[in-house]
């Protein structure tokens, strides 16, 4: 409907404007720490201080755009308001922090080997195609009765097409493992969110 649509749109642009202001600081931030490298000088007090605020804030960026993710998916599911699904998704997530932690672990570990899997995999076809395909075999010649009817492209260098597809199956994957890693986060952050309300101690039932 068109007001589920507001809803996005206003919360698309709230999400991305608070991104965006802790993007701004960082790198003020980084900038005043360059500018001031020579009057830091020797100091380590303060060169720590420095890289410790950079640390907490590009920590505090990933947690914005964690809390920002799961607000969606509770603005996709209540119809509520992006300051609200935010302050409930981070209710779930401090409610529910070893469910979190270790579904969050595991996932990022489990995808991180899929798209290794998926990119040694693709890199070893197109070698094994380079390989043994006679139409890439230096010595193909159309006219010669050992490759008649095949399209000869001969490849020198068997290390460059292994390597772009390589890259380019990570990329692919990546993207892929993105819309796994949200399907995932979507059905995790459900199923807190049903706990909760269903609780038997909330709702006086059991």
């Amino acid at each position: 409907s068109r007001m589920l649509q507001r809803c996005f749109e206003t919360s698309e642009r709230v999400s991305k404007a608070s991104v965006r202001n802790v993007q701004f600081i960082i790198v003020i931030v980084a900038y005043i720490d360059r500018k001031t490298k020579e009057a830091q000088g020797e100091s380590k007090i303060i060169k720590f201080v420095m890289c410790c605020l950079m640390c907490c804030l590009k920590c505090f960026e990933k947690l914005l755009q964690y809390i920002s993710r799961m607000a969606f998916i509770l603005v996709a599911m209540k119809g509520d308001g992006f300051c609200g699904s935010a302050k409930a998704a981070f209710s779930l997530i401090n409610a529910n922090k070893a469910r979190f932690a270790f579904t969050s672990v595991f996932t990022h570990f489990a995808l991180l080997m899929g798209k290794i899997l998926i990119t040694m995999l693709s890199a070893a076809g197109t070698y094994m195609c380079i390989k043994y395909y006679p139409g890439f075999d230096m010595d193909c010649d159309s006219e010669l009765k050992k490759y008649q009817g095949m399209s000869c492209r001969k490849v020198q260098q068997p290390l460059i097409p292994v390597v772009v597809t390589a890259i380019f199956a990570y990329f692919v994957s990546s993207a892929f493992m993105y819309v796994v890693e949200v399907a995932i986060d979507a059905i995790l952050i459900s199923f807190s969110w049903d706990c909760q309300e269903n609780d038997p101690k909330r709702t006086g039932k059991g």
